[in-house]
């Protein structure tokens, strides 16, 4: 094996070492913040987030890219879901009742 061959070989070692223990770390990471626990949707929460909903619809026809909206919606239900989560149910009750 030639000088070069074995620099090329020991720079892909230590970038592939370098790259496994930022996975590691990044798992590590991941695995230490707890979860946030699921919230069951009841009755309630479907009425009132299609009350929110209903007070926002034209925003959300008119705009293109609408997470603003969504955000400002999941503020409305004093942090009870996420704006990823508003989203979902306004979509699972569209195609549900389609």
């Amino acid at each position: 094996m030639t000088e070069q061959n074995e620099c090329a070989v020991s720079n892909f070692i230590a970038k592939y070492l370098k790259y496994k223990y930022k996975l590691l770390f990044s798992i590590k990471k991941e695995m230490e913040q707890p979860k946030k626990k699921r919230h069951r949707w009841c009755e309630d929460d479907d009425v009132e987030i299609i009350a929110i909903w209903e007070e926002r619809e034209q925003e959300l026809r008119k705009a293109k890219r609408n997470s603003h909206v969504y955000s400002q919606m999941a503020e409305k239900t004093n942090g009870k879901f996420t704006a990823k989560e508003v989203h979902t149910k306004i979509k699972n009750l569209c195609s549900r009742y389609r």
